[in-house]
């Protein structure tokens, strides 16, 4: 629900300022997916172990 929430106000601030939300959305996601990236492989290498 939370990633649908953060969806439809991200749809909302592209339709309001798109140029200006472009750079902010694209930064946003670029963390994300490196912090979810470091997640990913920190829990592959938990299973390893196991």
């Amino acid at each position: 629900m939370f990633l649908g929430v953060v969806g439809v106000l991200a749809g909302l601030a592209m339709v309001v300022a798109p140029f200006a939300s472009i750079t902010a959305l694209t930064l946003v996601v670029g963390i994300w997916l490196v912090v979810h990236g470091i997640a990913e492989a920190v829990h592959a290498i938990r299973l390893a172990r196991t």
